[in-house]
């Protein structure tokens, strides 16, 4: 299984399928403006369809930015001052409060309205405290979390906690400016659960297009010497890789393990707590096993498996069902497959990747017949 699931990620954030991913960067001026949009949409992107977040409110957001970046906040030492100057700011992107509903924002002829009244919240203490102490630069404030973890034995698992009281804290902004100062003194934060922390810094760290993003962010912030070698450091240092990353924890994370791996767990006598999240179970699982096996977070590529494969019925075409996808394979011409999409990653998860007989579990009969009905 772990071999069928790592082949799955890698396709899915192969440079080739970027193409596929309709949630890339607005066109913005600045990278770190960019890089600031996708981490405010992000905070809206709970309990509502994708499409939705990514289409419309990524759009919305994009105008907040680009306004917010070229905002002269008067200078204060009181970060409650700045918390007022962002809520005048961000008043002029939003709709009259109504009575019982969620405030909407609005921007020319788009309307979005987050799912939840807090989420107004997160947004305007992501921008005071990035306003307060970053230059109002989202990838300023990642540099110094890199600097302050690169020698960390769990660096990204740091960054993560960062990234946690930048926005989703409900410790007091005061405090948060004093961490930030401070690294040493951060109160015990839930690792565990924190879906939109690890599904934007997973985008950082692995996505082709986000990490190009944040390499050009990193050269406008630091110059061209020092940004590349800070990038250098961020995607080979020890302190900062990819096994830290946790699962995000979403509906098919959820599923997808209930129903296809707690029961290997079980039987390899790795004992799960009903209790936790997804995302401990996970960890859990990694631990036990170690590092031959997929780590964490490659087990989101069920939202992808499993929305397109079992919500649709198509148990056929599953590399974990009971049908021979071998069928499907191109290994029989290996010279020829090499210039086609694989038609098992088009079928199963619509990732547009280039067939490599070499390196595919499935010609392999892989994986097969693990799961026994949709999840």
């Amino acid at each position: 299984m772990a071999e069928v699931i790592a082949w799955l990620d890698s396709a899915r954030w192969s440079p080739e399928n970027q193409t596929a991913i309709i949630w890339g960067p607005v066109n913005l001026p600045s990278p770190s403006q960019s890089l600031l949009v996708h981490w405010l949409t992000y905070i809206t992107d709970i309990q509502r369809p994708w499409q939705n977040v990514w289409n419309f409110g990524q759009r919305v957001f994009a105008e907040i930015v680009r306004s917010f970046s070229i905002q002269n906040f008067q200078a204060s030492g009181d970060v409650h001052q700045t918390l007022c100057h962002v809520q005048r700011f961000l008043d002029a992107f939003r709709e009259e409060q109504q009575t019982g509903k969620v405030r909407a924002f609005r921007c020319r002829d788009i309307k979005y309205t987050p799912r939840f009244p807090n989420q107004h919240d997160f947004i305007e203490r992501t921008l005071t405290l990035l306003a307060h102490d970053f230059s109002k630069n989202f990838v300023r404030f990642m540099v110094e979390s890199i600097h302050a973890w690169s020698a960390a034995q769990d660096g990204l698992g740091n960054v993560a906690r960062d990234l946690y009281f930048l926005t989703y804290s409900k410790h007091p902004l005061e405090e948060s400016v004093r961490l930030f100062k401070n690294r040493a003194n951060y109160p015990p934060w839930k690792r565990f659960g924190n879906k939109r922390v690890w599904a934007s810094l997973r985008d950082y760290r692995k996505s082709p297009i986000h990490l190009e993003l944040f390499h050009q962010g990193l050269i406008e912030t630091q110059g061209s010497t020092k940004g590349d070698e800070l990038f250098k450091t961020w995607i080979t240092s020890e302190s900062f890789r990819l096994r830290f990353l946790e699962l995000p924890g979403d509906v098919w994370n959820i599923q997808f393990l209930k129903k296809l791996v707690e029961p290997l767990a079980k039987d390899h006598n790795i004992l799960l707590k009903s209790s936790w999240p997804a995302s401990r179970k996970a960890r859990e699982i990694y631990n036990e096993m170690g590092e031959n096996s997929f780590y964490p977070e490659q087990l989101d590529v069920s939202f992808d498996l499993s929305s397109k494969t079992c919500e649709n019925g198509m148990c056929s075409v599953c590399p974990f069902g009971p049908t021979d996808l071998v069928r499907l394979c191109l290994k029989e011409n290996p010279d020829t497959a090499r210039n086609k999409y694989c038609p098992v990653l088009l079928a199963t998860c619509q990732y547009r990747t280039r067939c490599d007989p070499e390196s595919c579990p499935i010609a392999k009969n892989i994986g097969k017949q693990l799961c026994q009905g949709p999840v």
